[in-house]
């Protein structure tokens, strides 16, 4: 760990997280308002603002059993959003429009996926849309063909425009309600990305660089005042063996909280586990866990 995480929290860093924690505290809901269903955490890229390359943990698919036993719970408990994403490209998850239908029919609002666009086909886009997909968010860095290419490994420019661009029109003559986002975390030009898309996509989102938890990543510009990160009360990570991950960072599963497969989701988010991180994020000490230390996410 870096020095600044192991020494005495600021008080501003103190004043911060409590004063933001208390008021995330009074808001947490019975169950997480925000499901993040890891259905698999497979790729077909290589990103490199991403470290799923350097990922340990083995390729795994969800099992039908497990999916429809956490969305019934979601159901049950009146959970506002599913994201049916974690770490990996959920369209190689060839059951994924299956599983979008069985959520909608379950009656949950709004159903969402995070995609890279390479398998957004016109089959699979069709597929999507009517299943009843809500929202579909496409990751797009770069302003140029070859500032893409040399970010989003091995995908190829033309080829995700072109699907994105055929998505939109899918959409639009089925007068369907999916939301077709993009999302940006790396250019050099918040205009020429915009500029592929401006007359057609329901929005962009332009996110900084973040370091994964990752100490060994210095390029992340941040302050050295601690906030406590609002993920661990919204939102419930579940990786695709089952196991229940802190955040969607933690790539790894490294701060295990318990199993889905084994344990209800509202036991789990109120559970000694869960109420520690929350303490911890409270009181500046996110150094006490061990991705939360140097991740980029808590500090201001």
């Amino acid at each position: 760990m870096m020095n600044t995480a192991q020494g005495k929290p600021s008080m501003l860093s103190r004043l911060s997280c409590a004063g933001i924690g208390v008021v995330l505290d009074r808001m947490l809901p019975r169950f997480p308002p925000t499901v993040r269903i890891e259905t698999t955490n497979a790729c077909n890229a290589q990103c490199v603002i991403c470290p799923h390359r350097r990922m340990q943990r083995p390729i795994v698919t969800m099992g039908d059993a497990l999916f429809e036993k956490i969305i019934d719970q979601c159901a049950d408990h009146g959970c506002r959003t599913v994201h049916l994403h974690n770490f990996g490209e959920p369209l190689l998850d060839k059951r994924l429009p299956d599983r979008i239908r069985y959520a909608k029919a379950k009656g949950l609002s709004r159903v969402a996926i995070f995609s890279n666009g390479s398998l957004l086909a016109a089959d699979m886009a069709e597929r999507l849309i009517a299943a009843g997909l809500d929202e579909i968010k496409i990751s797009f860095d770069g302003a140029t063909r070859e500032e893409f290419e040399q970010i989003r490994i091995p995908l190829r420019f033309d080829a995700i425009v072109a699907n994105i661009k055929h998505l939109i029109e899918i959409r639009n003559a089925r007068k369907a309600r999916l939301k077709i986002r993009i999302a940006c975390n790396s250019t050099s030009n918040k205009s020429g990305t915009m500029q592929f898309f401006d007359d057609s996509a329901d929005g962009f989102s332009f996110g900084r660089v973040h370091n994964w938890a990752d100490a060994e990543v210095e390029s992340v510009s941040r302050t050295s005042a601690r906030k406590p990160c609002s993920r661990v009360w919204r939102t419930f990570t579940i990786l695709a063996d089952g196991s229940v991950a802190l955040c969607c960072l933690d790539y790894e599963g490294k701060v295990a909280l318990g199993s889905a497969a084994e344990t209800p989701i509202e036991e789990i988010w109120h559970s000694d586990s869960y109420r520690r991180i929350r303490h911890w994020h409270k009181t500046a000490r996110q150094c006490q866990i061990s991705i939360c230390g140097n991740c980029s996410k808590s500090f201001w």
